[in-house]
């Protein structure tokens, strides 16, 4: 029998629904596949870049944004700051850096003051 024709009994509705149930089982199945299929080449994939990260770091290749440099006369432009001599935002023209970059550094120059005992 098939699914678009209407069953007339009982019995054609059991084996109408006993077809339907095998073909879902099938695309369940394909379904599983597609998806197992997909899982891998994912960690494949995943595993070539790993790779090629290893093989560039171990050859000396810097990844990633270079680190933004700290103007020689950072100290005294926080002095001036802190001070309030100068502006947030001329302290940021001046060392060319964006704010968050600026309250980083600035937090480390402190640590590292504090372990020189300065």
């Amino acid at each position: 029998m098939l699914a678009h024709e209407k069953p007339e009994t009982d019995k054609q509705l059991l084996e109408l629904l006993d077809e339907m149930s095998a073909l879902c089982r099938r695309y369940e199945m394909i379904l599983q596949n597609i998806v197992h299929d997909n899982k891998k080449e994912q960690e494949d994939r995943k595993n070539r870049q790993l790779q090629g990260i290893a093989i560039a770091r171990a050859r000396g290749v810097k990844i990633g944004r270079k680190p933004i440099e700290i103007p020689e006369n950072f100290a005294d432009l926080i002095g001036k700051w802190e001070q309030g001599d100068i502006s947030l935002n001329f302290l940021l023209e001046a060392t060319g850096m964006k704010k968050s970059t600026f309250y980083r550094r600035l937090s480390e120059h402190r640590k590292k003051a504090l372990s020189q005992g300065l």
